[in-house]
């Protein structure tokens, strides 16, 4: 793998970057965003911020907006129509609408609309078109927001750099032979880098990798691999590793082509066929079935050609790190193989009716703008997306990958790699050397997965984000390279691009929340489901609980998985569905209940025979009845035995308006409005309305930690050794509140809410109760800050102080040129009535960025973070709280 972390070699082989002089550029520009690459996700980053009121400009290499979509990928791949949401979804409706009505008498469009709405590639659905039609969709959604600048045939050759923040990028025009032109400058508050390559990674000297990892516990399919996929192995069943796949680590892409969009004209004198074969063709590249059928109006062809077709490996690594000179000679390599691939159609391949379509790309000699880039530069971002964060069954439930509550986008498409390297020959081996090797296809072990924001911003660097060279692996990178879910991701990048500048924040800063908020009012799904539209009454309600684990998921051991290779086959369906208008059982609403409203689990005993330990409520079951019990007025009816030793929950029994507001008011502490119809059933999208509109913070209930010397006090308490006294909003609070949600973290970090009052949603913890266990310095908390004012300020720190927390936390302070380093004693309790304790006074400048960390180094016991208060010297601590 090539990795690029700064400007050096090391054991792998790195990059340099070298970033050119500015002084010649003949034109300057300044916008509030500015998007390189008008691809799916760059078309979308510009609607959602031009939504916000951003003036935008995007940059795109072709002629034509769209990316590889108008340029020969002609079809969705997005596994469920269910799943495209956003500007993605709209895009769709609109060709749909476009075939429906303009392309009625076409014969395939006529076909489509009597199939099945969900068959994958349904023209009469949106689901596949012809290039110039996704190039009007997009120019045309495009040209609906008057903010939006779009600039043709230019590519990035630079960019600006102040500090550690991107400020603008210089670019070039390139005509279609790949001349380049005059330079120009643009400047933005924030830059969108939309390309399939990232060259600004490189421009910017942001750290990045290329390749493929070494195999590990998180990715069982990295590196070195030998598969069954896309050709027959005997003696292997579907889905098989096979011998000498030994996970190392190497430079090398997946297969990368053009896809060239062909034409069946009916005869073989048409005008369109080739006259001679291209340089370097050789037959036994290719092969092709002369029964192939066009997937498009007007008898088109996807000539996609995954093995002996216009796939063509070796030289995709190459083409993402050359500069656009050498791009020019290695756009002359794929394209003489594939118009190899054609001209073999065409001869050997016994289909001489085929031709390229008079009708695209017409001044690009009928060939398309765009060389399929599969996948290109991965930043080093927030967070890095692995194998496990997309597979069923590594962290998932059997049905999903595992849950990710800062999720932005959703994907939904099995871990597909084109192989990376061979074959030699048509006399394949089954492996080893001359055999294809690196070839994914895991659809079964795939499920539906969340993409976290983090993935988008670069660790150190500020003013970009990334949608498509997201910060990923290659085998994750291998299912997100869908057209869908980098358009999703390109609408968050776009959204919180908007939020960065209204707030005056650092694209990091950006609270996650308020991106997803945004994304559900642009019906954005951020959890996957089949049945829950974006203009669904509770669309909003049902994605912001499930984020929260507060939706209970099927039971596995009702679907036999075995042998469904392709995934869980016609149940997929059912196990993807919320069900919105079906009854709500009170072992769902408890778990709604409970975890919509972030109540700390409490379980004194297993006290119901028909909710026993193992079944899928018990744990919220009996956190209802502990809360329930210590109410003066309890809320939630079992039936005893009658020597009250055991009782029945029942958990399958359906929940009334008036039981599941019982139920609420008692968690809430608080009178929750009586319902519209409290004598009727809830169905589950009712249920999920009524908790979401009591998820705040300031709507919870308040649940002290025990003071420190409580006899046994523990890091995980039940209800009836706490009593209730507030959470309290970060925005709440005078001076600068750093709330843990906001700080980078690296190493060994958990997230609890279990003492309480905490600011904002919870706290962190590192370390072990044990003292003799000392910290290893990994565990690194990191705040940036610009203060308002320069001066001396108090910094306050908020944590639940207990015998069992670290006594010497170191604490870092930089500002300017100034350092301060002290520890913090977490046994000692904070203030009565006091919601921070001071622990020390800074001195802070306000020109200059304030970096504030907090370290696990030579700790013993836990180290807690919940919150810190900058308040300037002059304001009286007691305005703390």
């Amino acid at each position: 793998m090539i990795y690029k972390p700064l400007k050096m070699f090391a054991v792998l082989v790195l990059l340099t970057a070298t970033i050119t002089s500015a002084a010649d550029p003949t034109q300057a520009n300044d916008y509030d965003v500015v998007v390189i690459g008008g691809t799916p996700a760059g078309v979308a980053a510009a609607i959602a911020a031009a939504r916000a009121d951003k003036t935008v400009i995007i940059i795109e290499q072709a002629p034509v907006l769209g990316g590889v979509l108008s340029s020969g990928v002609l079809r969705l791949d997005d596994k469920y129509v269910e799943s495209n949401s956003g500007v993605m979804e709209e895009f769709r409706q609109r060709v749909k609408a476009w075939h429906r009505n303009e392309m009625a008498d076409d014969p395939l469009v006529q076909a489509h609309m009597k199939q099945d709405p969900r068959r994958v590639w349904n023209i009469a659905e949106g689901r596949a078109w012809e290039p110039h039609t996704a190039a009007r969709v997009y120019a045309k959604m495009v040209a609906e927001h008057k903010s939006i600048a779009t600039h043709f045939n230019e590519v990035a050759v630079d960019a600006l750099v102040e500090g550690q923040r991107v400020t603008g990028v210089i670019t070039r025009q390139r005509d279609n032979q790949g001349n380049l032109g005059p330079r120009r400058t643009y400047t933005g508050k924030v830059i969108i880098d939309a390309t399939y390559e990232a060259d600004l990674a490189e421009y910017a000297d942001i750290p990045y990798r290329i390749g493929r990892e070494a195999r590990s516990k998180e990715e069982p399919h990295a590196g070195r691999i030998y598969t069954n996929y896309f050709r027959r192995v005997q003696g292997t069943l579907p889905a098989t590793i096979l011998p000498e796949s030994t996970g190392i680590a190497d430079h090398r892409s997946q297969a990368f082509t053009y896809r060239i969009t062909a034409k069946d004209y009916g005869r073989p004198d048409h005008p369109y066929r080739l006259k001679e074969p291209p340089p370097g063709y050789d037959p036994g590249k290719y092969n092709w079935n002369r029964n192939s059928k066009p997937i498009i109006p007007n008898g088109k062809f996807d000539l996609l050609g995954i093995n002996w077709g216009g796939d063509l490996v070796g030289h995709g690594t190459r083409w993402v790190l050359a500069d656009w000179e050498e791009r020019v000679e290695i756009e002359k390599i794929y394209r003489n193989h594939d118009l190899g691939y054609l001209y073999y159609i065409q001869t050997k391949g016994g289909s001489p009716n085929i031709g390229l379509p008079d009708d695209e790309f017409q001044d690009n000699g009928n060939f398309p703008y765009r060389l399929y880039v599969r996948q290109g530069r991965r930043i080093e971002g927030l967070y890095t997306l692995t194998e496990s964060d997309l597979h069923k069954d590594l962290r998932g439930d059997g049905f999903r990958g595992p849950l990710l509550p800062d999720s932005v986008a959703i994907g939904v498409y099995g871990i597909d790699a084109h192989r990376v390297q061979g074959p030699d020959g048509r006399k394949e081996p089954a492996y080893g050397k001359g055999a294809a090797e690196g070839t994914l296809h895991l659809h079964d072990a795939t499920g539906p997965y969340q993409i976290p924001y983090g993935v988008l911003v670069p660790k150190q660097h500020n003013g970009i984000l990334f949608p498509v060279g997201i910060s990923c692996t290659h085998v994750a990178m291998c299912s997100v390279r869908m057209e869908p879910v980098w358009s999703a991701l390109g609408q968050a990048a776009g959204v919180a691009a908007a939020l960065a500048i209204d707030n005056k924040q650092q694209l990091k800063d950006v609270p996650v929340e308020q991106i997803q908020d945004e994304l559900l009012k642009q019906r954005c799904t951020l959890l996957f489901y089949t049945d829950l539209p974006g203009n669904a009454p509770t669309f909003g309600a049902v994605q912001k609980l499930s984020l929260l684990g507060a939706v209970a998921g099927p039971d596995i051991d009702d679907y036999n998985t075995a042998a469904k290779s392709e995934g869980l086959s016609t149940l997929e369906m059912n196990a993807y569905r919320f069900r919105p208008n079906e009854l709500i059982t009170l072992g769902e609403f408890s778990q709604m209940a409970v975890n919509g409203l972030q109540i700390p689990l409490s379980i004194t005993a297993s006290h119901f025979t028909d909710a026993p330990r193992g079944h899928p409520a018990y744990t919220y079951i009996e956190t209802l009845y502990d809360y329930s019990t210590q109410s003066k007025q309890p809320f939630f009816d079992f039936e005893p035995s009658s020597d009250l030793k055991t009782a029945l929950a029942h958990p399958d029994k359906k929940v009334s308006g008036a039981q599941a507001v019982r139920i609420l008011s008692g968690l809430l502490k608080k009178k929750v409005p009586a319902h519209s119809n409290p004598d009727a059933d809830l169905t589950r999208g009712e249920a999920a309305q009524l908790v979401y509109q009591y998820r705040e913070p300031g709507d919870l209930p308040d649940l002290p930690e025990a003071p420190a010397s409580f006899p046994g006090a523990r890091e995980t308490r039940s209800v009836s050794e706490a009593s209730f006294s507030g959470s309290i909003n970060p925005k709440s609070l005078p001076g600068v509140v750093l709330d843990d949600a906001i700080a980078k973290l690296t190493g060994n970090w958990s997230r609890s809410t279990s003492f309480k009052p905490h600011i904002g949603r919870g706290y962190i913890y590192s370390g072990q109760k044990d003292d003799s266990t000392k910290g290893d310095g990994k565990a690194t908390a990191t705040f940036r800050v610009q203060v308002p004012k320069s001066g001396r300020y108090q910094l306050l720190m908020a944590y639940s102080a207990h015998e069992t927390r670290a006594k010497n936390v170191p604490v870092s302070v930089s500002s300017g040129d100034q350092r301060k380093d002290f520890v913090v004693d977490q046994t000692v309790s904070l203030p009565d009535g006091k919601h921070f304790r001071l622990v020390d006074t800074v001195d802070l400048a306000a020109d200059t960025e304030t970096i504030i960390q907090i370290f696990n180094s030579n700790t013993a016991g836990y180290v807690i973070l919940d919150a810190l208060q900058l308040l300037p010297i002059k304001q009286e601590s007691n305005k703390n709280d």
